[in-house]
């Protein structure tokens, strides 16, 4: 017989009914396209739109983590300017009623921004005097976030990053 280790259809179809063979799932595939229009999509639109709003939200995040940094980074500049005359920033603050009077002091003698001034303020004396200029120059650099957050390249893959990382790690168990 030519037609040994065929199943007959009827049989296959006993099968599929009977066993985990074949599984029908029923979803409702309402999405906000565009994030406005509801609209049911096929899986395709709705991966596509899934790996869009992934996309946005690795882009985000990369310039929040960036606006960070440069915040940082403007800091460390003040913190550095103050290492340069750091006996002279010591006498100003001591000399000063208050740290409104301080800040004042500090941004019109030294020229430092208010934020910058806060930051010395915020500092305690011994800590101020022990700064090291390695240290902080060494945490000012801001060429990794800019490259990481200025490229489609870069964003692209960051999200399939945090995709394959999140598919690891998610889950488990056996699902």
């Amino acid at each position: 017989n030519d037609r040994v280790g065929l199943i007959a259809p009827d049989r296959l179809n006993k099968l599929f009914e009977l066993t985990p063979l074949q599984t029908t799932y029923h979803v409702n595939m309402l999405a906000l396209v565009n994030e406005i229009e509801p609209r049911v999509l096929n899986l395709k639109e709705v991966l596509q739109e899934f790996i869009g709003h992934r996309q946005v939200v690795v882009r985000r995040r990369s310039e929040y983590d960036l606006a960070r940094a440069k915040e940082r980074a403007h800091i460390l500049e003040g913190l550095l300017k103050a290492l340069d005359a750091i006996d002279e920033i010591v006498a100003t603050i001591r000399a000063s009623k208050n740290r409104d009077v301080a800040r004042t002091a500090l941004i019109e003698k030294f020229a430092f921004s208010e934020v910058q001034a806060n930051a010395i303020l915020d500092m305690r004396l011994s800590a101020l005097v022990g700064l090291e200029r390695q240290r902080l120059q060494d945490r000012g650099h801001l060429a990794d976030w800019e490259n990481k957050s200025g490229k489609k390249y870069r964003r692209k893959h960051g999200c399939h990053d945090r995709c394959k990382h999140g598919r690891d790690l998610s889950f488990r168990d056996c699902r």
